[in-house]
């Protein structure tokens, strides 16, 4: 379940918010849910999320992971691992970690 504070924010600034921004709020419920062990609602909200950032991915495989899916726990790992985009410290920091834990499942 999404923290009453988040979901007065969504229900304030529904008219308002920009699709980046509700995004980000989706990211921070994921991350919320993923440390309250709420695995199938941190899948939900990564899903919503902004998928672009290879730390978001990173998060999403942990939730699969948490859930049990271990096949989509790794494909979403090795798509983290060999996240394609333009130089970004994001990725210089998320990708070695992926590639530790992409290592459990072979």
């Amino acid at each position: 379940m999404i923290p009453q504070w988040i979901r007065k924010y969504l229900l304030r600034s529904k008219h308002r918010i920009r699709e980046h921004e509700s995004r980000l709020v989706h990211e921070l419920a994921e991350s919320i849910a993923l440390e309250e062990k709420k695995d199938d609602r941190a899948v939900t909200e990564m899903q919503v999320a902004i998928l672009q950032n290879p730390y978001n991915l990173y998060r999403l495989a942990r939730a699969y992971d948490s859930e049990g899916n271990k096949q989509k726990a790794a494909d979403t790992l090795r798509q983290t691992a060999h996240f394609n985009s333009l130089p970004a410290l994001n990725y210089a920091f998320i990708r070695l970690k992926a590639e530790q834990q992409l290592v459990k499942f072979w």
